[in-house]
């Protein structure tokens, strides 16, 4: 279990390097005048990423030592007990590079973590958070303007995670959260088979599959996107080739972590999915994640 949990915790880093940070209109458990009274020393905060489920950042006025940010995901788990394991082994897997602080109010294993500095220094603009909720776990951070002290942001983040948290109460919403509509599951099965498969939605743009043990797929979406500016994207260190529907697909990367990506145009957005396992792709799960994106292209 704790590789599985490991992925996952891989898997959101990935989203939050590759997913656009595409502003939308609103944040479905958290609003930015409900933030504006608990964090009053960085307001007027504005939504940066949104949706009604899984992922939200919203950034703030930090005069003159920078922008305020502020963002939470959150992976929906099998029980409340895997959520709280989660929770657990992030923690367990943080080294001697961190200051851990534990804070029941995000869960029996929450916490919040400090980075340290080559010397040994906290970090003094940066607070990260894990958390658990029922079948619901988060992470989160914090980035603070330089010379802001963590007093004034405290008990407000806080209570930010905790609404990331509550979302556990709604429903509604985690069932809509545990599907994507860019997804078709039975490939996305035959792709990433396992008895741990589940998928999730996080906001508007970006969606993640994964099979419980070495292997992920995360998809990010932009609005937009001519064939130009998509070809700008492709990673140099990947070989591309021309596939079906119009899309490019990117293998034998020379950097980075061993993945296959397919870049697809469709109703006026650019659909880019990595798999990313613990090895090469092979030519048949490239010839799947080809399928993934025909099946799709044709809706």
């Amino acid at each position: 279990m704790p590789f599985r949990l490991c992925l996952t915790f891989s898997a959101l880093i990935l989203i939050c390097t590759v997913a656009p940070a595409t502003a939308q209109t609103r944040c479905g458990w958290m609003s930015a005048q409900t933030l504006d009274s608990l964090l009053p020393a960085a307001a007027p905060w504005r939504v940066m990423v949104g949706g009604s489920m899984g992922s939200c950042k919203f950034t703030g006025s930090g005069g003159p030592g920078g922008v305020a940010i502020l963002g939470a995901n959150q992976m929906l788990k099998s029980d409340a007990a895997e959520a709280a394991e989660l929770a657990r082994s992030l923690r367990n897997n943080l080294g001697a590079d961190y200051r851990i602080e534990a804070d029941s109010a995000l869960g029996e294993h929450g916490f919040l973590y400090f980075p340290k500095s080559a010397g040994g220094a906290e970090s003094r603009v940066s607070v990260s958070y894990v958390g658990h909720y029922k079948h619901v776990a988060i992470t989160g951070q914090l980035v603070m303007p330089v010379g802001a002290g963590f007093d004034a942001y405290r008990s407000g983040a806080k209570e930010f995670m905790r609404a990331a948290l509550a979302v556990a109460d709604d429903a509604k919403a985690t069932a809509e959260a545990a599907h994507c509509r860019w997804f078709d599951e039975p490939i996305l099965r035959r792709l990433l088979p396992g008895e741990g498969f589940s998928q999730q939605a996080f906001g508007a743009n970006s969606c993640m599959a994964q099979n419980g043990s070495a292997m992920a797929l995360i998809l990010s979406i932009q609005d937009g996107v001519g064939e130009d500016v998509a070809a700008r994207m492709r990673d140099a260190s990947c070989t591309w080739e021309a596939v079906e529907a119009g899309a490019m697909l990117g293998h034998s990367c020379s950097s980075g972590r061993p993945r296959a990506i397919l870049q697809i145009r469709h109703q006026g957005k650019l659909l880019q999915y990595a798999l990313a396992p613990s090895r090469e792709p092979t030519p048949e799960e490239r010839a799947l994640l080809v399928e993934l994106g025909v099946k799709v292209s044709e809706r």
